[in-house]
């Protein structure tokens, strides 16, 4: 059996990247990317959950990340999870999980809500594909009796 790591996310960035060159020149471009959901509470009160996601880009998006990217723009990524640890200065165990980016989608800007770009720009890493988020539709088939579940 096979086994699957892959993250699709859509949020808004809550800084402008941060740009770190590697002794070998590659350069990594690192942001928080908010993913937020709306629901109304048992009273009735309407409330916002927020998740953070931190966000690795290695080249060549990292540098497409330093260019055109800032805070509170909009942001399509597909990616893999990847957890990473070390010791601190203290001898204390630190764990950080992030998003290695793979797929980069910059999304249009939004009525006047912060940030984004006035065409949608879709950039990739030269060995993988960029996909739309897909919206699923309704087959003339739906609801047939023969489903296995």
């Amino acid at each position: 059996m096979s086994n699957l790591n892959k993250v699709m996310l859509m949020g808004r960035l809550g800084s402008d990247p941060e740009i770190r060159t590697l002794d070998s020149g590659s350069v990594i471009a690192s942001v928080n990317l908010a993913t937020s959901e709306s629901y109304t509470d048992k009273s009735g009160t309407k409330q916002e959950s927020t998740e953070w996601h931190r966000l690795d880009f290695f080249d060549p998006l990292s540098k497409i990340v330093q260019k055109y990217c800032k805070k509170g723009d909009l942001l399509f990524v597909e990616g893999k999870i990847k957890t990473e640890s070390w010791t601190d200065k203290d001898g204390n165990q630190k764990k950080t999980t992030k998003i290695k980016v793979s797929n980069l989608q910059l999304m249009p800007k939004g009525g006047g809500d912060g940030g984004g770009h006035s065409e949608p720009t879709t950039k990739k890493e030269t060995t993988t594909t960029v996909q739309k988020p897909q919206v699923m539709q309704p087959t003339d088939n739906e609801g047939d009796d023969d489903l296995p579940f």
